[in-house]
């Protein structure tokens, strides 16, 4: 393996082991420490497309949000979610670069990302 190809995969492991902790650091954190609702009162405090929201109730964990009831906590339960899809799709990104700069075979690497990406949020949620 040529130094170039090396200091690449490394720079990839880098991010991938960076990246799972932040998310371990973010996993240890309780909810309320997590909150984004009083910056977005502040962010949305127009409630912008909240008629569009309210006609898509969210039932969740034997819970219901209603954008109609509860703007803030119903933006909120979206951004975390996206953040949480993107964070887990980066990861699995940052694995492959790596795997595939170390392998050359895109499959076995793809294969790999996503195990251990997808393993890693197992382990997230057990967390």
């Amino acid at each position: 393996m040529g130094m170039r190809k090396l200091q690449g995969t490394t720079i990839w492991y880098g991010i991938a082991f960076l990246i799972m902790a932040v998310l371990f650091y973010s996993s240890s954190q309780t909810y309320a420490q997590q909150s984004q609702i009083g910056t977005l009162h502040h962010v949305l405090a127009n409630e912008p497309l909240k008629d569009v929201f309210a006609q898509f109730p969210i039932h969740y964990g034997g819970d219901v949000t209603d954008a109609s009831r509860n703007y803030f906590k119903y933006v909120e339960f979206f951004m975390r979610k996206f953040a949480h899809f993107s964070t887990y799709f980066i990861l699995g990104m940052a694995w492959y670069m790596a795997i595939h700069k170390q392998l050359g075979n895109w499959f076995i690497a793809a294969f790999i990302a996503w195990q251990a990406a997808t393993g890693y949020a197992g382990l997230d949620e057990f967390h």
